[in-house]
């Protein structure tokens, strides 16, 4: 076998690559939860779900969806001629029911803003100011 030129080990094919499949939807699933679901798992790097997570986002989906639906019921309640004060308030209480459990679920599934940024605000105010360590005994500052 003849050997390379330099010229022609310089030039690169392009690599394809890899990407892990995105996890699609359960048949089962409604056109809106469907929906819901490809937004979650389009807005995250692809194989950031796996089969084991699947289900949790499933119910994710379908709180989601639910909590829209209810949301729209309290606001043709509200447009009502006269407020049926029983309704809003089934209503409302399914509203934050609801959101809890999606909320619970998103926290779960890590994929809140929270969940995507290690240092949050809260730790990043209980960090010291200033040198620590052995920064603080030799007075000189790494950082």
């Amino acid at each position: 076998m003849p050997r390379k030129s330099f010229a022609a080990l310089a030039v690169s094919t392009p690599a394809i690559p890899y990407t892990k499949p995105r996890l699609a939807p359960p048949s089962w699933l409604t056109d809106t939860q469907s929906g819901i679901w490809r937004q979650v798992v389009d807005s995250l790097t692809p194989g950031f779900f796996g089969s084991d997570t699947g289900p949790m986002l499933e119910r994710y989906c379908v709180h989601v969806a639910r909590c829209r639906r209810i949301e729209t019921l309290i606001a043709e309640a509200e447009g009502a001629p006269e407020l049926d004060l029983n309704l809003f308030e089934r209503l409302t209480k399914m509203a934050r029911a609801e959101s809890a459990q999606a909320a619970s679920l998103a926290r779960s599934l890590r994929i809140t803003n929270q969940s995507k940024h290690p240092v949050t605000a809260g730790r990043q105010a209980a960090m010291p100011a200033g040198p620590r360590g052995i920064e603080f005994l030799t007075g000189i500052n790494h950082g």
